[in-house]
């Protein structure tokens, strides 16, 4: 059996991440971050 183990980060060169979701997560996303958005603005 193939045991993975994480270890550190040699270096802080930042990476790009690319995905693909579904049109409903996007849509859930972007109201999640509205409404996030104005509980912040207004506490």
């Amino acid at each position: 059996m193939l045991v993975t183990k994480i270890s550190a980060i040699e270096d802080d060169k930042p990476v790009t991440l690319s995905i693909k979701l579904p049109t409903g997560i996007h849509r859930d996303l972007i109201a999640y971050a509205k409404s996030s958005r104005a509980t912040v603005a207004n506490p």
